[in-house]
C-alpha cells in the first residue's frame, strides 16, 4: 500500500465493507479487538471517525486482505 491509499474516505469505505461482509467474531479474533467494540462500530453506536488510529489501520488492513482474497478466488472461479 502507498500513502495515497490511506485517505480518510478510502479508509472509511474499507472499514464499512469489512463490517458489512465479515462476522463480528471473525473480525475480533483476526485483529484482536473486543467483539463488543466491533458490535458498536457495526451498529453505528461508535463512530468510525472516533476510533484510534491504530484500530483504524488494523481494520483497514484486514479489510483489504479479505477483499483481495475474495477477488483472487473470484478470478480463479472465472478461469
Amino acid at each position: 500500500s502507498t500513502v495515497d491509499d490511506f485517505d480518510f474516505e478510502t479508509i472509511l469505505k474499507d472499514i464499512k465493507w469489512l463490517l458489512e461482509n465479515v462476522t463480528q467474531y471473525k473480525i475480533s479474533k483476526e485483529i484482536g479487538v473486543s467483539q463488543p467494540m466491533v458490535s458498536l462500530l457495526k451498529n453505528g453506536k461508535r463512530q468510525i471517525g472516533k476510533i484510534s488510529f491504530e484500530l483504524a489501520c488494523e481494520l483497514t488492513e484486514y479489510s483489504r486482505k479479505v477483499q483481495s482474497t475474495e477477488e483472487s478466488e473470484r478470478a480463479k472461479s472465472n478461469e
